[in-house]
């Protein structure tokens, strides 16, 4: 699903790290609780929980998803779900309707998190049980539901695991998942151990492992595959199959996430998102900071957008690298197939709002025309006419768009009513509908943005001084109300707005402020410091003379040079004549301001 930006909506205050996490963003501040309370009456699930954003967490939870004929979009009061296996019974429901509402009965509660794993819907409720609608065994075991109907399970959460803990949930075929605002990842399902060896009993979460101190800052799973973004700064990979990214592969037995042992080449902006698709071989894709796409493996349908419509692609590549218009740039927003596992596509949303698509098209379901994919990007048939796309939902046979006006475009193969709009009819084009119970005041992926833009400078430094850091930090239309540094020596922090460092060692820092603003937009920049030595300045060897003698003093190593004694600023050589024993001292300062002594 594409829906990932730079900003942060205030409504729904998404927040998007611009850099490569390559360091721990796990600072905990002391009882700071998350503002959830699903029973009452001003509870928004559209909001951002509160202790991930302090924890770095960003678990983006997809708001609108399709599978083959079928989607789901989240609003602040629920979902509204249309086409194959939604209706009540488990049947087509041709035409958005509302969860809650007649025959999707959750007695009282609200569904706050939805997910579709290929033609199986999972929903939790505000009350902490969970709901299956749909075709059996999709998605959880069979042994736990009675039927497709809309039903509640015997599914519990994590142990200390509550609904507003929760900031992410995703199901793909036989595999449910969900994030916790502290980075805990659980995975459930018949195919949960091929993502998580110790999974081994499917109707209950296992939390995924993950090395000492690291937490999961966001991940996608798709069918037998995961992705995992770190709070170290790696990305890991695990699954039936997986590629390593150094030319090899595909390789099985990988059941615990594992560091790509060849990690992309991100640019300095780093990480802003990931996505995954897999048809029991994945296809990786980290959006850079840069606006540009990393992508490596499976290439079927031409998913990569390298150019290649076959076959794999194992090292890392760029999509549109191979392609006629090249590598592809400006992106900001990207999505996947990672609901269902055939026929897969991707999408990309550029900073001018145009669209990109790419892989299968055998059912035109991202262009017209007669090629069954598109292996490189392509602008789709009909999106000229759509302006405010807040994401696009990559299904299998359709690929809907929700534009920011609260009307979805579709186009594809509308077996099942998948489109919404009370029809079984097949678009080869985008066309745009108006769904009544749809507003841009109930959407959750609302276009109303912050944007935080984090600077800061800092003194010359040199070892023993203390660096001085100033906040230059902005945001736009609030202000920056909180910061947190890293000063890249693996030890110090803070959270002050100008804070004081003194670093114990000369060489590279990579310093880190992530900024905050008063509605909680949040962003970061990173900048390398150099922490100089300082100046080894040499002065002339000791020297004994009578009474009454001159002798010649110097001084090197440095660029300026201070005596005392009354002697000229300069290194020499100076004549001195000393009646009694002198000591005379010289302090040098170099190039970078740093200074040192000798007498």
């Amino acid at each position: 699903m594409v829906g990932h930006s730079y900003k942060k909506s205030k409504k729904n205050r998404i927040g998007i790290i611009r850099l490569a996490f390559g360091l721990l963003l796990l600072f905990i501040s002391q009882g700071v609780e998350a503002q959830c309370d699903p029973s009452d009456p001003n509870y928004n699930p559209c909001e951002t929980n509160t202790t991930a954003e302090i924890n770095g967490v960003l678990g983006r939870h997809e708001n609108h998803q399709a599978v083959y004929h079928a989607q789901m979009i989240k609003t602040s009061t629920g979902y509204l779900v249309s086409g194959s296996d939604m209706s009540p019974t488990g049947g087509s429901q041709i035409g958005f309707t509302a969860i809650p509402g007649p025959g999707y009965n959750m007695a009282g509660a609200f569904p706050v998190f939805g997910t579709i794993g290929d033609e199986q819907s999972i929903f939790l409720g505000s009350e902490g049980k969970f709901y299956a609608l749909g075709r059996e065994d999709k998605c959880i075991p069979t042994s736990m539901t009675s039927s497709n109907s809309f039903q509640e399970i015997t599914l519990a959460l994590p142990a200390g695991v509550t609904v507003c803990d929760v900031v992410k949930m995703h199901a793909t075929n036989d595999i449910l998942s969900l994030l916790t605002s502290t980075g805990d990842l659980y995975v459930m399902g018949n195919q949960a151990d091929a993502v998580e060896s110790s999974a081994t009993n499917p109707i209950v979460f296992t939390q995924v492992t993950m090395p000492v101190g690291v937490i999961v800052v966001d991940y996608q799973v798709a069918h037998q595959s995961l992705l995992v973004w770190g709070s170290d700064g790696l990305l890991y990979r695990s699954g039936f199959n997986t590629y390593a990214g150094n030319g090899t592969g595909p390789v099985n037995g990988v059941n615990v996430p594992t560091p790509f042992p060849t990690q992309p080449p991100l640019s300095g902006m780093g990480i802003k998102a990931i996505e995954l698709s897999a048809n029991g071989v994945p296809t990786y894709f980290v959006l850079d900071g840069d606006g540009t796409i990393h992508t490596m493996g499976n290439a079927s349908w031409g998913v990569t957008g390298t150019g290649v419509s076959w076959g794999d692609v194992t090292s890392w590549d760029k999509v549109g690298n191979g392609c006629s218009n090249g590598i592809l740039t400006n992106v900001v927003k990207i999505g996947a197939t990672g609901f269902t596992e055939s026929l897969l596509t991707t999408s990309a949303i550029l900073d001018d709002g145009s669209i990109r698509v790419w892989g299968s098209n055998s059912f035109n379901m991202i262009t017209n025309g007669t090629n069954s994919m598109e292996p490189c990007p392509i602008i789709p048939c009909g999106t000229d006419t759509i302006s405010g796309v807040l994401s696009i939902a990559n299904g299998g046979h359709i690929t809907p768009i929700l534009a920011s006006d609260g009307r979805i475009c579709n186009i594809g193969h509308n077996a099942s009513g998948g489109f919404g709009d009370g029809t079984l009819t097949d678009r080869d084009c985008y066309e745009c509908i108006t769904v009544p119970v749809l507003t841009t005041t109930n959407l959750c992926d609302e276009e109303d943005s912050c944007e935080v833009t984090p600077l800061f400078t800092y003194t010359n430094t040199c070892v023993g001084d203390s660096t001085f850091f100033t906040d230059q930090s902005t945001a736009t239309p609030d202000s920056v109300t909180a910061w947190q540094w890293d000063f890249g020596d693996g030890i110090g922090n803070s959270t002050l707005q100008n804070p004081t460092y003194l670093y114990a060692d000369t060489g590279t820092y990579e310093v880190t402020l992530i900024a905050y603003s008063d509605t909680s937009c949040v962003d970061s920049i990173k900048i390398n410091i150099l922490v100089n030595p300082l100046p080894t300045v040499i002065a002339s060897v000791d020297t004994t003379i009578c009474i009454g003698s001159s002798a010649n003093i110097t001084a090197s190593g440095a660029v300026t040079y201070v005596w005392d004694n009354g002697l000229p600023a300069s290194a020499g050589p100076h004549t001195v004549t000393p009646a009694v024993t002198t000591t005379y001292t010289v302090t040098g300062t170099d190039a970078n301001g740093c200074v040192n002594y000798s007498s």
